[in-house]
């Protein structure tokens, strides 16, 4: 037998009314309960329970850090003699220098070996130390430090790195004053402005040195600024 519409009407706004005072005779229960993912049950835990009896925590997210070759091409950048090419003169010595003490250290620094790019090695073709499947990036560590260190020591011991530089700086004889001092850190911290305090502990630093030997050479103050700024660790934060 067929209803009419009104009844079929009917019907649907009685069945719905039944669901509405059974859901809000539920909500009233023991049986039912909606627990609020806000406020205090948060911190006081939720009767929730977890795959294997487990307890969320918070997620936590370490700094990201610049991998190899970004390294790499920044300290190639800030070194090198603009005027020749990357592979030629004291540049291809840079390069090599950068490989053995950055780019070789996948494991280290982060971003896994690739055997075909042209652009890593000057001399071999060849990317790193073998770590084939390594992380794209890589946490602060001692073992990280130590390489950037070497790598600072071994590019500032050249004076031809070093004059590099202070030309890019200010000319053949740059003077060690807070503009050219912050030109430095430029190098170094793309994109950021450097603070203050940095800027005049670097000039107590170059003070005490001329107060310790007054026969200083310029190029010998501005490496030992150079080596501050290079073996900094802000500067890798992304």
């Amino acid at each position: 037998m067929k209803r009419s519409k009104s009844s079929r009407a009917l019907l649907v706004v009685t069945g719905l009314m039944g669901i509405s005072v059974a859901f809000q005779n539920c909500m009233g229960s023991n049986n039912f309960e909606l627990a609020s993912l806000t406020g205090d049950a948060i911190e006081s835990g939720t009767s929730v329970d977890h795959p294997g009896g487990s307890t969320p925590t918070p997620s936590t997210q370490a700094p990201l850090l610049a991998n190899r070759y970004q390294i790499q091409s920044l300290l190639m950048d800030t070194f090198k003699d603009p005027s020749v090419a990357d592979t030629a003169g004291n540049n291809r010595v840079l390069s090599k220098l950068l490989i053995s003490t950055v780019v070789a250290r996948a494991g280290t620094f982060g971003l896994p070996c690739d055997s075909g790019n042209p652009m890593l090695d000057v001399s071999s073709g060849a990317d790193c130390d073998g770590t084939v499947v390594a992380p794209m990036n890589q946490p602060a560590t001692t073992l990280r430090a130590a390489y950037k260190i070497q790598a600072c020591e071994q590019i500032l011991s050249n004076d031809v790195f070093v004059n590099n530089l202070m030309k890019k700086i200010g000319g053949t004889a740059p003077a060690v004053d807070a503009a050219n001092i912050s030109t430095l850190l430029a190098f170094f911290y793309r994109g950021d402005d450097p603070e203050a305090g940095m800027i005049t502990g670097m000039q107590m630093a170059d003070k005490m040195a001329v107060q310790a030997d007054a026969s200083i050479k310029l190029v010998d103050r501005w490496r030992l600024l150079m080596m501050v700024a290079c073996e900094s660790t802000g500067w890798e934060a992304l």
